[in-house]
């Protein structure tokens, strides 16, 4: 999805730009430390809220903006997402 978003909106094409990257730093590192585990629900189901109210709201652009997309750039990846999104 930062692929996506950044290639669209930042003109990036090869790499994400600073700002993506560090937005996408700043995600992984939530998730490494989330403490559902694997047992994580999709962020918009969960009860603990982790990311700064700054960072929830780029993340959200970028989901809104790519999410559609997803589904004709990587069919697999974005039938997953749906598949998880919708569990418990």
């Amino acid at each position: 999805m930062m692929k996506i978003y950044c290639h669209a909106h930042h003109k990036c094409f090869k790499n994400l730009c600073e700002q993506c990257d560090a937005l996408k730093k700043y995600a992984d590192k939530k998730l490494d430390n989330c403490v559902f585990g694997d047992a994580k629900p999709a962020c918009s189901k969960c009860q603990v809220h982790c990311y700064s109210p700054d960072q929830r709201d780029l993340i959200l652009k970028v989901m809104r903006f790519a999410g559609p997309k997803m589904i004709s750039k990587h069919p697999i990846l974005a039938i997953r997402h749906i598949f998880n999104a919708f569990k418990k």
